[in-house]
């Protein structure tokens, strides 16, 4: 028997499948569209289930589609307007990988790698008895539409990012400028990427209706993704910081939950919690925002200025059985831990994305969203 030696090519174009912006076109859309071959207007029986499928979420590392929600119109027999439905593309309503109408996809890869194909292709309900909790009684048309409610960049943000690196051996000079950023929006998250006074790269995500103050190298030395008012405030003053300690648990049983805060240094931090997970961090004092679930906050105390993971012994006996621990943080971003070490003092760190570090501490002291591995007396 022959064989088609062209059996095995892929020849197929994605990109009129793919949500993202606005549609090209008028009745019928050239983009955007369902995947499917039927006809765009059909008629449909009261006794019929259908459904449509569309891409959703990271397609491969580059191709993103943005299916925030879905909209129904349904109109009578004369073309007026009986209602509108949308549902939004979350978990809780069958869709994701969002779990909330907050969450924006650019944000997703530091919670769920984008190369992942769980919620690739995902549909919604189109016919009369799928919809029949909320299709007026007299409806004889409706239409069913896909919409993005973020219309910014689709570059995806790094899946690991990097709030501390070393700086070169020649720093860029940096006039150093205050900026005031705001979301206005009340729904959707924004994203800015810049480069601070020390010339490191910075992300900070900024939640709805949030406002914060960052300081950039340089005039428009920043990337807005999202929604967001960006103002120059001028020149940045030298800022005060009582460094503090803060462990944070999301207490939420279904929702994530976003944290956001000023370290140390001086540098905006954000990380993203699952329902029933904490950290622990060292954050300028009042710095702290959280949103999106309930949790819990505590302000353990002043950070030590440099945490000391294995300390050198002196003559001053150990307070506990001391034992060497392997600390492994297998999340993609910065992960907190505290400990008691050998002489009896609370210590507080945190741990870079896919890291492992060692320490000695009290026995069965150690905790924090990380694993940890008990090696055997120090």
């Amino acid at each position: 028997m022959g064989v088609n030696g062209r059996a095995t090519q892929q020849d197929f174009d994605i990109d009129p499948f793919v949500l993202s912006g606005s549609p090209v076109g008028v009745n019928p859309t050239l983009t955007g569209l369902f995947l499917t071959n039927s006809p765009r207007t059909r008629d449909i029986q009261d006794t019929e289930w259908y459904t449509l499928g569309f891409t959703n979420y990271y397609l491969d590392t580059t191709t993103l589609s943005e299916p925030y929600y879905v909209e129904y119109n349904f109109y009578d027999d004369e073309g007026n307007l009986l209602s509108t439905e949308k549902i939004d593309n979350i978990l809780s309503n069958g869709g994701g990988p969002r779990d909330n109408c907050l969450d924006v996809y650019q944000a997703l890869p530091l919670v769920i790698p984008s190369g992942g194909t769980d919620y690739n292709t995902l549909y919604v309900g189109a016919g009369p008895l799928n919809l029949e909790d909320i299709i007026p009684a007299n409806t004889k048309q409706y239409t069913v539409q896909l919409f993005g409610k973020f219309t910014g960049s689709t570059q995806p943000i790094p899946a690991t990012p990097t709030p501390t690196p070393t700086p070169s051996a020649t720093p860029l000079s940096c006039s150093c400028q205050e900026y005031e950023v705001y979301n206005p929006s009340p729904e959707a998250q924004g994203i800015i990427q810049f480069r601070d006074c020390n010339n490191i790269p910075q992300i900070l995500v900024v939640n709805p209706l949030e406002t914060f103050y960052i300081c950039v190298c340089n005039l428009g030395d920043y990337i807005v993704s999202g929604v967001l008012n960006v103002t120059n405030t001028g020149q940045c003053i030298p800022p005060t910081c009582t460094c503090t300690s803060y462990t944070i648990t999301n207490t939420d049983g279904e929702s994530q939950l976003t944290v956001n805060w000023v370290d140390c240094d001086f540098n905006p931090q954000t990380t993203i919690l699952n329902p029933g997970l904490g950290t622990s961090f060292c954050a300028c004092q009042g710095t702290v925002t959280a949103s999106g679930a309930s949790y819990s906050l505590i302000d353990v105390g002043p950070c030590g200025v440099t945490p000391t993971p294995t300390p050198t012994p002196s003559a001053t006996p150990p307070a506990c059985p001391c034992y060497q621990y392997e600390l492994q943080n297998e999340q993609p971003f910065f992960v907190g831990y505290s400990y008691t070490d050998c002489f009896g003092v609370v210590q507080v760190d945190s741990l870079a994305g896919f890291q492992q570090t060692f320490i000695c501490a009290c026995q069965g002291s150690v905790s924090g969203s990380i694993q940890i591995t008990e090696l055997g007396p120090c």
